[in-house]
């Protein structure tokens, strides 16, 4: 044992140096730091730009934890557990209040898509009702049923944001009374719109959801067979009457 005072050595059992008599008092050996209190403080730190770490960093946090309380001091790194469990804790609340509306509004898109696939189908099945018969659907309150043999899947009548309604569409009116013959514009004269008013609905603007259910706005299919979605403040420059204007 290496005397503290004098620096000279000494044998281990010695109670005192026997070069310049002071007190030998061994010198502890730290405990050693937990690898997994490291490890997730490290995890924490980089979870705080990738927020999917914050999660495994808090739960390697708490084993840590529980490892060097159980250790009877064997093992150290106490502190950096506590860290890695507190920083998720705090970051989590805040990275889940940025992410939400970035999320929602992902998600609101994903139903706008939707519907729209769902808007082009009726609009193109009306347009291959139109190469058949040479008119649209006469039957302005039958235009559903009409569409049976080019639209075999009812789900392409819904709407992710109308889960519940067996139609999500209304059929431009105007077009059952051969108005269509007299379209300028085929790409801005509607032909199927969004609307809570049921199965078979037929008429015009007036039958849209009173609140538009996608980010402001409706979908819509034309007479050309597209789709396309439009804000509610622009209804009034789509086509829904026969006129040329």
């Amino acid at each position: 044992m290496r005397c503290r005072h004098c620096g000279k050595e000494n044998e281990d059992a010695a109670p005192h140096c026997a070069h310049c008599g002071t007190l030998l008092t061994p010198v502890s050996q730290a405990a050693p730091t937990s690898g997994m209190a490291t490890a997730s403080l490290v995890l924490a730190v980089v979870g705080l730009v990738l927020s999917p770490l914050l999660l495994v960093a808090l739960i390697l946090g708490i084993i840590a934890q529980m490892q060097i309380s159980r250790s009877g001091g064997k093992l150290a790194g106490s502190g950096m557990a506590m860290a890695a469990i507190c920083i998720p804790l705090i970051a989590m609340p805040i990275h889940v209040a940025i992410l939400y509306p970035v999320i929602a509004r992902a998600n609101a898109s994903a139903h706008k898509m939707q519907c729209m696939a769902n808007a082009k189908y009726l609009a193109t099945a009306l347009n291959m009702y139109l190469t058949e018969h040479d008119e649209f659907p006469p039957q302005a309150d039958r235009w559903g049923e009409s569409l049976d043999e080019w639209v075999g899947n009812s789900d392409k009548y819904t709407c992710p944001n109308s889960p519940q309604a067996r139609s999500a569409f209304a059929y431009a009116r105007i077009l059952s009374t051969g108005g269509w013959k007299a379209v300028a514009d085929s790409g801005r004269q509607v032909s199927i719109f969004e609307s809570d008013a049921g199965w078979d609905a037929a008429g015009g603007k007036e039958l849209l959801p009173r609140t538009p259910r996608h980010l402001g706005g409706d979908n819509y299919g034309f007479v050309d067979g597209h789709a396309t979605w439009f804000p509610r403040t622009a209804v009034d420059e789509l086509g829904w009457t026969s006129s040329k204007e």
